[in-house]
């Protein structure tokens, strides 16, 4: 089973933001001397004089798998290190890894966190910071690595320390526990994974109850999956609250569905705009703004230049069909933004463009190749005929 889950592992842990809204934010510190994370005793983990013999049968059956450098290279603790996301030296790092690899073996828990911060005088936040930075990196070293056995330490590894750290209540590691159970329990939809998926949103739901705004995004999406959209709007209003635009982002589009508020959505979209500069709300504000109106093409700008999903679709269609001054060349270069993005409506509209002009055959050289592709295979009659991407959804996007 812990075999089966690690290999559903993989296909999840690309970037955390796809899955949900938000991705976390810098968490609160946690200090390993609150009452709750007291731990008297010392010596070695709880666990590990239960699973050493195990653990040395497999480091002799796969020792290239276990040398700790192999595990996470050098080059990206050293960057991490450098850019703050890890709070102590390399070798600090690597001694934690170290420690932890007796217990991938076995179920992460509660002890184990406590160990680890008691060995190495580190808070929950510290534990957390490692579990956040292996998440971010171990997808980026197996993608180069076709050593099978590597690959399973390193995943094994992370998510032990990940569920330990969210066991201990760090909020950014409670957050991506999460949400990778939520993926795996939807791709397997086994009952143990759904009651661990069950446990850990509870944690998330008592991070979001303090205030957190990423805890707040995952709860209020989960809401909105499960159909309860007046729950999820008040999630997302707090989140807004707590500090995230894409709360009001989200909370906008509900009270407009929702209530079939257009002005109380606009309201809220301007306050995550201007107030949290968010991406998303500009983006928002844009599809309800008037083409004629100075501040369309402004939001809209905005919202492509932060890789908005349709912004530069979208632009791309302004500048060659809406601006009172068309723009051919910039709506070509927007168009082929978009399409880098993943949008295969650009494609058709770039080569709608490229038609006008005679330059068919130039397709190739504003298109990458797997996009050349996909838009082939692409039944063009299945978009209908909607001239701006207006939503979250490719399908609601149509072509000229």
């Amino acid at each position: 089973m812990a075999t089966q889950r690690i290999r559903h592992l993989r296909p999840l842990l690309r970037p955390i933001s796809h899955l949900h809204p938000t991705s976390p934010p810098p968490c609160k510190p946690f200090s390993t001397s609150a009452p709750s994370l007291a731990v008297r005793s010392t010596g070695p983990s709880p666990t590990v004089n239960h699973n050493a013999q195990r653990f040395r049968s497999r480091q002799k059956e796969h020792p290239e798998a276990y040398k700790i450098a192999l595990i996470v290279p050098i080059e990206y603790v050293l960057s991490a290190h450098k850019a703050k996301q890890i709070p102590f030296r390399p070798q600090t790092f690597y001694k934690v890894i170290e420690a932890s690899l007796p217990h991938t073996g076995s179920r992460p828990s509660r002890a184990f966190g406590e160990f680890i911060c008691r060995e190495f005088a580190m808070s929950a936040k510290d534990f957390g910071a490692i579990a956040v930075f292996l998440v971010k990196t171990l997808p980026h070293v197996n993608g180069r690595d076709m050593d099978e056995g590597k690959r399973n330490v390193r995943l094994e590894l992370m998510y032990t320390i990940l569920h330990s750290a969210a066991l201990l209540g760090d909020p950014a590691a409670v957050v991506l526990h999460f949400q990778l159970l939520d993926g795996i329990t939807r791709k397997l939809g086994r009952k143990t994974e759904q009651v661990e998926a069950h446990e850990a949103f509870q944690r998330v739901q008592e991070v979001a109850r303090l205030g957190n705004s990423a805890a707040l995004a995952v709860v209020a999406s989960t809401l909105e999956l499960k159909g309860d959209r007046k729950g999820a709007l008040e999630a997302y209003l707090k989140c807004g609250e707590a500090g995230d635009g894409d709360g009001y982002a989200h909370g906008g589009q509900l009270v407009k569905t929702l209530k079939g508020d257009r002005e109380e959505a606009m309201r809220l979209w301007r306050k995550g705009a201007v107030s949290l500069d968010s991406a998303k709300c500009y983006y928002n504000l844009s599809l309800e703004i008037d083409p004629k109106d100075p501040e369309h093409e402004k939001f809209m700008l905005k919202a492509a230049a932060s890789g908005v999903r349709g912004a530069a679709h979208n632009l791309g269609f302004y500048y060659s069909k809406l601006a009172e001054k068309k723009n051919i060349p910039l709506a070509k270069e927007w168009y082929c933004v978009s399409q880098g993005e993943g949008m295969v409506e650009s494609v058709y509209n770039l080569l709608a463009l490229l038609k006008k002009e005679g330059k068919t055959e130039e397709l190739s050289t504003w298109v990458g190749a797997d996009m050349f592709v996909k838009a082939k295979l692409s039944d063009v009659q299945e978009l209908k005929a909607r001239e701006r991407f207006a939503g979250p959804n490719p399908g609601q996007a149509a072509i000229q």
